[in-house]
């Protein structure tokens, strides 16, 4: 199945394809593993992804289906389609055993959907963020024009940085933070960050150097 066509399954980047058992998107009257007619649909993040422990994903479905869980959703790359097609199947296959259901939900397809972040490269990769004030428990209203400085380090090697990183700056059409992240060889970063508010005060966040290790403020991602 290629782009075009799984796209055209989808409405939303947030509705989901059944890829197992019968469709029960448009039947909210079901009845879950607890006997009860609420729908519990489980977000499992990546689990089919490169290396997969057989004993792991059984012990998370084991555990999802025990609370009640009828529906277990996956977030697939267009690169899942043929790179992970034994492991998607696997999780499919354990999943069924337990009477759950698997849906499928594309991530980043040619950027138009969201969904699990996108590997990164060995190579300037385009960086995007969000940005909220917690107002109280049920609002957070998106935070507009501020800025966030980028220090990306490798604290595993001597704590170095990389070239060529941008800033993110607000973005009014697409209401995000965007910059640049510079990566120069694979494994663990730290993204230490800096946000500024409208006049550049500080809100959160502390510059790295000699004798401060890292921001309060960060970003951690391995690959």
């Amino acid at each position: 199945m290629n782009r075009r066509e799984f796209a055209q399954k989808i409405l939303l980047a947030g509705i989901a394809l059944p890829i197992a058992g019968n469709d029960i998107l448009a039947n909210t009257n079901v009845t879950n593993n607890k006997g009860t007619s609420t729908l519990i649909n489980a977000y499992y993040f990546r689990a089919h992804m490169y290396t997969l422990v057989p004993r792991h994903v059984r012990e998370d479905l084991k555990w999802m289906a025990d609370v009640g869980t009828n529906v277990v959703t996956l977030s697939v790359l267009e690169q899942d389609l043929f790179a992970a097609t034994k492991n998607i199947e696997f999780v499919v296959n354990e999943a069924s055993k337990l009477n759950m259901k698997v849906w499928m939900v594309p991530a980043r397809w040619g950027g138009l959907f969201a969904g699990a972040p996108k590997v990164p490269e060995v190579a300037v990769n385009n960086m995007v963020a969000l940005l909220f004030k917690m107002e109280n428990m049920m609002n957070f209203p998106a935070v507009e024009n501020y800025k966030i400085t980028l220090d990306p380090r490798m604290p595993g090697m001597g704590n170095h940085s990389s070239p060529n990183n941008v800033d993110l700056s607000y973005d009014a059409a697409s209401q995000t933070y965007m910059g640049k992240l510079s990566l120069t060889m694979t494994g663990y970063w730290k993204l230490n960050l800096k946000l500024l508010n409208e006049t550049g005060e500080i809100v959160k966040g502390e510059a790295v150097t000699e004798e401060n290790f890292e921001s309060s403020l960060f970003f951690e991602i391995e690959f």
